[in-house]
């Protein structure tokens, strides 16, 4: 497999390292996880995937996916076998988890792709 590096100097700088393989599994995964919040109802925006509009950021970070319904949001991050764990991963719960406590209709969510 190919190793794909962040183009961003600094993500390479967080250790931010995927396969194309794992890329490809990365983005498989974020959009089975948005059209199940569609399905939902939930209104969706998605990092990775064209159809689906850019999420933003929360704080300073963009999360995979922003799900929002009926006042309530989610943000999702989605992880890989070579991400969990990296500085990039840590500071994205710290920064998430900070972000949804600050509100009860808030929430984060961490998954495992593969």
């Amino acid at each position: 497999n190919r190793i794909i590096k962040a183009t961003n100097p600094g993500l390479q700088g967080l250790g931010l390292v995927r396969d194309s393989q794992e890329s490809r599994v990365h983005k498989q995964t974020i959009k089975k996880l948005a059209v199940a919040y569609e399905r939902a109802e939930f209104h969706v925006k998605a990092d990775h995937i064209h159809e689906y509009d850019y999420p933003g950021k929360f704080p300073m970070l963009k999360p995979d996916i922003v799900a929002e319904k009926n006042g309530r949001k989610i943000l999702v991050e989605v992880e890989t076998r070579n991400s969990v764990g990296t500085p990039r991963d840590k500071r994205q719960r710290r920064e998430f988890g900070r972000w949804a406590k600050q509100e009860k209709t808030r929430d984060f969510r961490r998954e495992i792709a593969g």
